[in-house]
């Protein structure tokens, strides 16, 4: 298992391996990470399915289950939902209360938002929270999940005491040019099905990723619904052109990220705008770092939360 950890203020930052003895430490973890999968099925059968409404009258829909503070709400990426989280629920439900939220657009909840922005995702997030009074708050979120728990963050100040991301704020100092972001908001809108199942393929796994998650998560994310797809593409890119900075800057808890190494973490980019901005990278892995190597992941997260 390769773990690489990034801490210091890099503007492109050359990763090492982890010291031994946090090497150390993250095979206690994966250890029992897999023990604790023996009792999956148990923490399985104490999830149950729950609704809310969002501000804008959307309906959310959730799983929760579990027990023990602080509680982990877990955040999907774009075009997926609470299902690419089943690797993780039944784990960390045998020590801590989990939540999964299907966003607005996704799963199964409503699709009928006007305002497909990351604010709005995260009133999704807060909405849950709320309806669960979660009062002691870990924030999990993959890609897109990561600003979207950034804004929760923010709305549930002095409730949140950490967000983890999954393979997301690689680069907060990425802007996407109007032109650009136009051109693919374009492709979208001619081939949503086509352009996702393109991207997937292309962007988001290594050559020697399982083609069968490959297949899997492609067809997947393309059969998502186009409107809340295009909505949340361009709402993502306009955080990014418009909104990271001032977020980051709202926010007073620390960020801990699990990326791949397949594309470079930024991490001094991320630490210019924030208090507390850290990386664990994974190698072996793409874009979905808690299914390709579910284990791997769990003891890191696992390791995470014991600090």
């Amino acid at each position: 298992m390769k773990l690489k950890t990034v801490k210091q203020r890099y503007s492109v930052q050359e990763v090492s391996l982890l010291g031994a003895n946090l090497v150390h430490r993250l095979t206690r973890c994966l250890l029992i990470a897999s023990l604790l999968m023996g009792v999956a099925a148990q923490a399985d059968e104490r999830l149950t399915s729950g609704v809310t409404t969002a501000k804008d009258g959307v309906q959310i829909h959730y799983e929760s289950g579990g027990n023990g503070s602080p509680s982990l709400v877990f955040i999907h990426g774009w075009n997926c939902d609470r299902s690419y989280w089943s690797a993780q629920l039944p784990v960390f439900a045998s020590t801590h209360q989990v939540v999964a939220i299907d966003l607005a657009g996704h799963g199964d909840s409503g699709v009928n938002r006007v305002e497909w922005s990351m604010a709005n995702f995260g009133a999704d997030v807060a909405a849950v929270a709320n309806r669960l009074q979660l009062e002691e708050i870990i924030l999990v979120g993959h890609s897109m999940g990561g600003p979207v728990a950034l804004e929760a963050a923010r709305l549930l100040k002095g409730r949140v005491k950490m967000v983890i991301g999954a393979d997301t704020l690689g680069d907060v100092s990425l802007r996407y040019p109007d032109e650009q972001l136009a051109g693919m908001l374009a492709a979208l809108e001619a081939d949503f099905s086509g352009t996702v199942e393109g991207l997937v393929r292309g962007s988001f796994f290594l050559p020697t990723s399982d083609p069968a998650l490959i297949d899997q998560i492609a067809s997947d994310m393309s059969a998502a619904p186009a409107a809340a797809g295009i909505g949340a593409f361009g709402g993502f890119a306009r955080w990014f052109n418009e909104e990271v900075e001032q977020t980051l800057a709202d926010i007073d808890v620390p960020v801990r990220l699990i990326n791949s190494d397949y594309r470079p973490t930024n991490i001094g980019a991320g630490q210019a705008l924030t208090t507390s901005f850290e990386a664990v990278l994974m190698s072996g892995v793409g874009h979905f770092v808690m299914q390709e190597d579910p284990a791997q992941f769990n003891a890191i997260m696992a390791e995470l939360l014991n600090h």
